[in-house]
């Protein structure tokens, strides 16, 4: 299949660009080129799924946060529309799944617009085999994907790169009378062992890059663990 639209986001940024899919309820592929590789997809101007080919296929993160069995993913694999024969299945909680499946978009969303010069082709009509049961709107994808780009630029300076590792610290600051590790956190601190870099924890926990970086971060801001090269 040809591209109906095919540019760079220096000629139509990609926010202009998703807002115009968006407006015209457009169904369809966004292919885009360059280091950020990577698809989204839309249908009635909304985005249903969104895929890179550095990350885990979504079964396996399913599986490791412990929102879907193996036998889950293997009867729906044949379905017509994944999603909604997953949401069908015994146990499957729907607003975690759909929130894994937004927060891949968000994810994939967010560093394109740090990629003015990337190419991209827009495949109409294309659909995606999860279906459009955990559509997420242009707009709110945006302005999340804005805001999270926000922080990543906050936390720059304390995570150098994916393949900084992670140690626990051998003391507290003298300042500190006590760390409390939120909740969401503490599956990331659980796995600093001192040879894990950050992208291993990104691949171990299951987690996206983003969560696991604002989680070191934190960490590291009480002095409860070390980051380095």
């Amino acid at each position: 299949m040809s591209s109906s639209l095919n540019a760079s986001f220096e000629v139509l940024p990609l926010a202009d660009l998703v807002l115009l899919l968006s407006a015209n309820r457009s169904t369809g592929r966004l292919q885009v080129g360059g280091d950020q590789s990577c698809d989204l997809w839309l249908a009635g101007g909304a985005f249903t799924f969104a895929a890179r080919a550095d990350e885990a296929p979504l079964g396996d993160t399913l599986e490791r946060q412990g929102l879907a069995t193996a036998a889950d993913l293997a009867a729906t694999a044949d379905a017509d529309d994944q999603g909604a024969a997953l949401l069908a299945r015994p146990g499957v909680d729907a607003d975690r799944v759909r929130a894994v499946v937004h927060d891949r978009i968000v994810e994939t969303l967010f560093p394109l617009l740090l990629a003015p010069d990337a190419t991209f082709d827009f495949f109409d009509g294309e659909t995606h085999p999860i279906g459009t049961g955990f559509g997420l709107g242009v707009q709110d994808a945006l302005a999340t994907a804005r805001q999270r780009l926000d922080d990543w630029k906050a936390i720059a300076a304390s995570i150098p790169s994916l393949a900084a590792v992670v140690a626990l610290a051998s003391e507290l600051p003298s300042a500190t009378g006590e760390v409390r590790v939120p909740a969401g956190d503490w599956p990331v601190l659980a796995l600093v062992d001192g040879r894990r870099s950050i992208g291993d924890l990104v691949r171990d926990s299951g987690r996206n890059a983003y969560d696991v970086c604002i989680a070191v971060h934190r960490l590291a801001s009480v002095g409860a663990v070390t980051v380095a090269e």
